[in-house]
């Protein structure tokens, strides 16, 4: 996590996600799996430690990366055009995509909480 990391940020961040895509905090606390009452605790601030497994399920509802809640931004246009080309995938192919980058977002999130080796500047 970058050091400048504050849990504040996920929740505006969460909240502005709310605010873009128009969605309801019912229809995304059943699609992530949780309540309403801890999602409104993950987007006023309340609740600051939230799982792997829940970030990874908000990104896919909002259609963002896991690392866009601890401050980096997805490439503009990127995400739009790999909707697009997946579109028109069939489920099968689609379903890879998904794992490798489920996977791929594990393995940033754990590469995040490492320790850096001894001799790293």
């Amino acid at each position: 996590m970058p050091d400048s990391y504050q849990p504040l940020d996920f929740a505006q961040r969460l909240e502005a996600l709310f605010e873009e895509k128009g969605l309801k905090a019912a229809y995304v606390a059943r699609k992530v799996g949780i309540s309403k009452v801890y999602l409104s605790r993950l987007r006023n601030g309340k609740a600051t430690n939230p799982g792997f497994t829940v970030i990874q399920a908000l990104a896919e509802v909002f259609g963002v990366s896991a690392a866009y809640f601890f401050g980096e931004q997805d490439a503009p246009g990127s995400f739009d055009e790999v909707t697009m080309r997946a579109g028109s995938l069939d489920q099968r192919a689609r379903k890879a995509i998904n794992d490798i980058l489920t996977y791929i977002a594990k393995i940033q999130v754990e590469n995040e909480f490492k320790e850096p080796p001894d001799n790293a500047p």
